[in-house]
């Protein structure tokens, strides 16, 4: 094979290999539906059922601990890691919910 052989082959090779920049990233069909939902949206809007999301959330919880659910998955728990858990989730809701 000629030297100018070898160059053919070899730019034949690179057009036909897959493309090193096409994203193979695959996204949920959730992330899509969302994104969907959203692109129709206001910031407004976004940001109304984003806060009534959250206070539905912040309500169940609530009704959690009343009904005592809370309690029983913490049965047989050590005081201070009930202390530890209750207080980093409580902390890392409130800094989602703040975010």
């Amino acid at each position: 094979m000629s030297s100018d052989d070898k160059k053919v082959a070899f730019a034949l090779e690179a057009l036909n290999a897959p493309d090193p920049f096409q994203s193979t990233v695959r996204l949920h069909q959730d992330v899509l539906d969302a994104i969907d939902w959203q692109a129709g949206k206001t910031d407004t809007e976004i940001m109304h059922f984003r806060n009534a999301l959250l206070a539905g959330c912040e309500a169940a919880g609530g009704e959690m601990w009343k009904s005592g659910v809370c309690d029983a998955w913490f049965e047989g728990c050590r005081d201070e890691i009930r202390k530890v858990v209750c207080c980093h989730v409580h902390l890392l809701f409130h800094g989602f919910v703040l975010a």
